[in-house]
């Protein structure tokens, strides 16, 4: 069976304004004592396709990760005010020929995840993890509706997001140079690589911890 060696960025240096809290989200500890990014870090460092890790952090946190011991080639990030400006800088020290991006507020990733994500890779060179979307998604201008959107045709987008390096990093450099702001990865992909993005099964359980309702059960 192929094997794909892999960079995974893992990004943890967000501010979770929107958690109203007085620390980043990720340094939140759960139930079982780890923090937040201690589980998403978790199994890409269980691994052995996983190469290099590089854990993208706001600078002044930098203390709060000290205490890391991973067996995995290791590395600490500063990323930049927006996400973009730091999965730009993880790019900038990626080493493996294909590259994962994963949110580090997404602590529920599994293995059957990650799994069906590097099978899809060793084929096409941009796959996503996705899950159809439940409800009904409507356009909206102001306070009134403009359109129902075809439910069928919708997924929620998750991480991680894999790609061919070299791809995602021109990719980014044209968004840059372009001033574009991107809300995924995969978008700079659609609007600057000219190839096909894959959409690999996820998990509705492979959620985004964004507000403090998201932390429900689990703290």
């Amino acid at each position: 069976m192929n094997k794909l060696s892999y960079s995974v960025i893992v990004l943890a240096a967000g501010k979770g304004r929107r958690m109203e809290l007085d620390i980043n989200k990720v340094l939140l500890r759960l139930a079982d004592g780890r923090r937040v990014f201690d589980h998403s870090l978790s199994l890409f460092e269980a691994d052995p396709d996983c190469k290099q890790i590089l854990l993208v952090i706001d600078p002044a946190q930098q203390n709060e990760y000290k205490d890391l011991d991973l067996k995995t080639d290791f590395d600490l990030v500063y990323g930049g005010s927006q996400r973009q400006q730091s999965v730009y800088q993880g790019l900038l020290a990626v080493k493996e020929d294909v590259v994962l991006i994963h949110d580090g507020a997404r602590p529920f990733l599994d293995l059957d995840c990650l799994n069906r994500l590097k099978d899809a890779l060793l084929k096409h060179p941009a796959c996503i993890l996705g899950v159809p979307a439940n409800d009904t998604i409507k356009v909206i201008q102001g306070n009134t509706v403009l359109q129902t959107l075809n439910r069928a045709q919708l997924i929620q987008a998750q991480t991680p997001q894999g790609f061919q390096t070299e791809l995602i990093k021109s990719c980014y450099q044209e968004a840059n140079a372009s001033k574009v702001l991107l809300t995924d990865d995969a978008q700079a992909v659609e609007l600057y690589g000219n190839t096909d993005i894959t959409v690999v099964n996820g998990s509705y359980d492979n959620i985004k911890i964004t507000t403090k309702r998201d932390l429900k059960g689990y703290v």
